[in-house]
């Protein structure tokens, strides 16, 4: 599960530096912004952006909770 979280997380730092570059571009290389001419489709990627992040935290919460499972258990056997 943690693998999982670790994944999520690299997913949504790469996506969140291609919707920065898409609403503010890189001038200097020539990419220009985007947002301005498919602000559906940024507003879309907003969204989804919020949603990974919190699926990243809930994946997150739910590998803490298994460790200190595991760790509560194995400490009541020894």
């Amino acid at each position: 599960m943690q693998a999982v979280a670790y994944v999520l997380l690299a997913a949504a730092a790469s996506s969140t530096e291609v919707a920065y570059v898409a609403k503010h571009g890189i001038n200097y290389i020539g990419w220009n912004e985007q947002c301005s001419n498919y602000h559906r489709f940024c507003m879309r990627v907003g969204i989804s952006l919020v949603l990974t992040y919190m699926a990243t935290l809930v994946f997150a919460i739910l590998t803490l909770m298994s460790a200190h499972r595991l760790f509560s258990l194995q400490s009541t056997k020894g």
